[in-house]
């Protein structure tokens, strides 16, 4: 590791958040934890080598066990990944290997048939409601999406053993050509590769959804798929919010709609990118962390293989004003003729600040200087209250006058509104400001009126 200046084939673009680390050895913990993420970091160096460069399986896994985990309910979906190797053998058009991957994954019996034992890979597809399932067919993907739940024991005996069963099954393809032999050739290994896991799949499981418009290239198959399972992630999302609030069957039904979206092939790459550095630096446990870089040449960077090749011409600039960006006025509109005001610039501008000055001034809330009633604190329970309005005959849509402090008298209050149906048992002295008059401050005369009414 150099001690100076960087002599490597690229440079990291350096401010006050991010500086240089050179000549600071790595502790073995950290290269241990640093080992355990290459594959994750070379998943996401690779899509910046060409734009176009078809997606590898270890990109397209890396990026979706990140969007699995990021899920509020990560048992609602199982996404199985295999080895290259074991997935080209499972879905190979040639029997030979095809039975040699189908043997990989067999299930057995034990205890005299009275346990079956399966693969680890079945056991999340068969305890989740959902299997999302991008595989890869002579270097084309395809999107598979299983709904699976239990069903009745089957009574054909141990080796047709079946508890549970493919309820909706759905293939997302969207390159044209051969599309119905890779649809044939799925059908067929997915019934005998669920079949090891007990579970029954049935050609009529087949429901159409998710269509997508069809592409040209096959090495953007792999790019559709990640954006495919990334919108099914969100539904997911929607699902599983949905699923706290009361049951509507309809509410569900979004989940198999067309993905109502334009391709941005760039686009996709870039948030796969960001997927699989994301995983990466999660799963060293924040060890790791990105940096921007500046290659040299000696890092055989070809940045002309990733520039867009489908520019917009209707694309527009970032919407960034700076102050001296807006000290010019270049967005003329013409004002209709019988719409204009007669009458210099300058003296319209002037009527205009005017008229924005009156606004201001009329917008100030004027201050009374009136007394105001402060509410008596709520009293405890079992004790009197103070209330002048019967509950029974009380309502709410007339506003009560206001009570004149100053000119305040028992009498003019005890009268009320019409609606009130007030005794003496039931008034009470009226509490003003933050003291109540007692029954022994009263005067004599008021409490002499009190008792003639």
């Amino acid at each position: 590791m150099p001690s100076a200046q960087p002599t490597c084939a690229a440079r990291i673009i350096r401010n006050k958040f991010l500086t240089y680390g050179w000549g600071a050895p790595l502790t073995k913990e950290t290269n241990d934890i640093v080992k355990r993420v290459k594959e994750d970091a070379g998943a996401m160096y690779q899509l910046q080598s060409s734009r176009d460069r078809p997606i590898t399986a270890s990109s397209l896994r890396s990026a979706l066990f990140w969007e699995h985990r990021h899920l509020a309910d990560q048992q609602v979906v199982s996404t199985p990944a295999l080895d290259d190797d074991l997935e080209i053998e499972l879905f190979s058009e040639e029997r030979k290997p095809f039975k040699a991957g189908l043997e990989k994954i067999r299930k057995s019996f034990a205890g005299d048939s009275q346990q079956v034992q399966m693969r680890p890979l079945f056991g999340p597809i068969r305890d989740r409601p959902f299997t999302l399932w991008p595989i890869r067919i002579d270097g084309v993907w395809v999107t598979i999406i299983l709904t699976i739940s239990p069903v009745k024991i089957s009574p054909e005996g141990p080796r047709k053993y079946f508890d549970r069963q493919v309820t909706k099954f759905i293939i997302i393809d969207p390159l044209p050509v051969s599309r119905r032999s890779r649809r044939a050739l799925i059908e067929q290994r997915l019934g005998r590769i669920l079949a090891e896991g007990c579970i029954s799949f049935s050609p009529g499981a087949v429901v159409e959804g998710f269509a997508t418009k069809d592409i040209e290239d096959k090495w953007a198959t792999g790019l559709v798929a990640y954006a495919l399972c990334r919108e099914f992630f969100r539904r997911l999302r929607v699902f599983t919010y949905r699923r706290q609030l009361p049951y509507k069957p309809e509410a569900y039904d979004f989940i198999w709609g067309e993905f109502e979206e334009d391709y941005d092939m760039d686009a996709y790459r870039q948030s796969l990118m960001a997927s699989c550095a994301h995983q990466a630096i999660e799963k060293s446990g924040y060890i790791v962390r990105l940096a921007l870089e500046v290659p040299s040449e000696k890092s055989n960077h070809n940045p002309d293989a990733l520039r867009h090749t489908d520019i917009d011409p209707r694309g527009v600039p970032d919407e960034h004003y700076t102050t001296i960006q807006l000290e010019t006025r270049n967005v003329v509109v013409e004002i209709p003729e019988d719409q204009r005001s007669v009458g210099a610039p300058e003296q319209l501008q002037s009527d205009l600040d005017s008229d924005e000055s009156d606004a201001d001034q009329q917008q100030v809330p004027e201050v009374s200087n009136k007394p105001e009633l402060e509410v008596a604190p709520t009293a405890a329970p079992g004790t009197p209250t103070t209330s002048f309005i019967n509950k029974d005959s009380f309502d709410p849509t007339p506003s009560q006058p206001e009570i004149d402090t100053e000119n305040y008298s028992d009498t003019n209050c005890l009268k009320g509104s019409e609606n009130s149906q007030i005794t003496t048992e039931e008034a009470q002295p009226l509490t003003l400001g933050k003291r109540r008059l007692s029954d022994a401050e009263e005067s004599p005369s008021k409490r002499q009126k009190a008792d003639d009414a």
